[in-house]
């Protein structure tokens, strides 16, 4: 009876631990940053952190007597030829006091802030284990008892409870793991995960359940019996955003396939007629006739490998002209444009991370454009990295720019985060407004 009683308590007392301190629960901490301070460009300094093994991946602040300080993890610095580059060095964090005095001198005490797990991963693996093996044992002492007079069927429970234990083991684990990956995952993908699987997400606007379905390669495809924005828009063969049928393309005496993620698939717009896609097939066919198509092929919320995927899948299917997929690059020269990339390589040689930046030689400015990260290589800084490189790589082939412009929904606070990591400032607001006419 004692045994049985204690098996119980450890059960509990599990269960406890995992309801009260879930996988994924954080707190704040903080450490002091102890002198000496390394100086920077211009009246920055920067500050050796030690290694945060248990932080979640983001950007700590400096707090100068218990108040934030503007802070970044790249610095600008000039090389042997005296050209200005951006600098990034792993656990260094660059700041300013707040009246640009040497923090070396000014007496003052400063600290970083970051945000950690408030109990380990492994500890959470631990306490599933130990309350799976509790309940095997329970469970495998309490039948044993009850059937021991009947070998045969005792031999069939055992088969059973075993099979419900390694059932139940493998699905709890998976919960921890995921619960411990989205802390350091995007708002995105978080928001993604929760509306799919938990129907509790709070961006409708980035998933929902009834928007998106699973699917057997792809992490969501668009449902087609799902009703966006109050009507049904989505192709139910393609998976994408089309109400007027797909015809073949020997019905059509031309074909464009628009290609992207949310710009392209209008994120926010209500009808489909006005989304830039839907307009651009509308005035195709006001000036040469009904037997040309542009097909919106955008969905948002892709990784690098889910895009390439999706692409390679309507190219395909849909057959477009050629001529036409090719006509972005030919628009890019015929603006005076240059477009500078970067990408992060896995060990096997695959794309893993990209960024792009737009330069016009036609007023000397320069552009960040989109920045992309694959969801399994996401929390590690990849973004930042080839941010930083792009830049570099501008840097080298266009050193008269001064400036780089880029512009970050409000709402995307992850690369917001990385932006002001390598120093960005914002300028400006810019507000889009829509009136619909008849």
């Amino acid at each position: 009876m004692r045994k049985y009683v204690l098996l119980v308590a450890v059960i509990i007392a599990c269960a406890a631990i995992l309801v009260l301190a879930p996988p994924g629960l954080l707190r704040e901490q903080k450490d002091e940053l102890r002198p000496p301070f390394l100086p920077a460009h211009g009246t920055r300094f920067a500050a050796d952190v030690r290694p945060l093994a248990s932080a979640i991946p983001g950007f700590p602040e400096v707090l100068e007597d218990g108040r934030k300080l503007r802070s970044t993890l790249a610095d600008v610095a000039e090389d042997a030829a005296g050209e200005r580059r951006l600098t990034f060095v792993p656990d260094r964090v660059y700041f300013a006091t707040s009246d640009e005095s040497d923090p070396n001198q000014n007496g003052r005490t400063y600290e970083i802030r970051y945000l950690r797990r408030a109990i380990p991963l492994g500890v959470h693996l631990g306490v599933v284990l130990l309350a799976a093996i509790s309940v095997f044992v329970l469970l495998g002492s309490l039948t044993e008892q009850a059937l021991r007079r009947r070998p045969r069927l005792h031999a069939v429970s055992r088969v059973v409870v075993s099979l419900v234990y390694g059932a139940a083991l493998l699905q709890a684990t998976f919960w921890v793991l995921v619960r411990d990956r989205l802390v350091s995952a995007d708002t995105t993908t978080a928001a993604l995960y929760r509306d799919l699987f938990d129907g509790a997400g709070t961006n409708r606007a980035v998933a929902s359940p009834v928007i998106f379905a699973g699917h057997h390669y792809l992490d969501f495809v668009l449902n087609p019996a799902a009703v966006y924005m109050g009507e049904r828009q989505f192709n139910a063969r393609y998976r994408i955003r089309r109400k007027e049928p797909i015809r073949p393309k020997r019905a059509v005496r031309w074909r464009a396939l628009a290609l992207g993620g949310s710009t392209t698939f209008g994120e926010r717009i209500a009808r489909e007629e006005d989304t830039w896609v839907h307009r651009l097939e509308r005035k195709i066919r006001d000036r040469y006739g009904d037997a040309y198509d542009v097909i919106n092929g955008g969905v948002g919320g892709y990784n690098v490998v889910e895009n390439t995927l999706h692409y390679l899948l309507l190219l395909e299917a849909l057959e477009p002209d050629v001529a036409r997929v090719r006509e972005t690059e030919e628009l890019v020269a015929a603006q005076q444009r240059t477009l500078y990339h970067s990408v992060a390589l896995d060990p096997a040689g695959r794309v893993v991370a990209y960024t792009v930046i737009g330069y016009s030689s036609q007023d000397g400015n320069s552009y960040q454009w989109g920045t992309l990260v694959e969801a399994a290589h996401r929390g590690h800084r990849l973004g930042l990295a080839v941010k930083v490189a792009n830049l570099r790589l501008l840097q080298s082939e266009r050193p008269e720019v001064p400036t780089l412009t880029t512009y970050n929904a409000e709402v995307n606070a992850h690369m917001i985060a990385v932006n002001e990591a390598m120093g960005f400032e914002p300028v400006e607001w810019l507000c889009s407004v829509q009136k619909q006419v008849s």
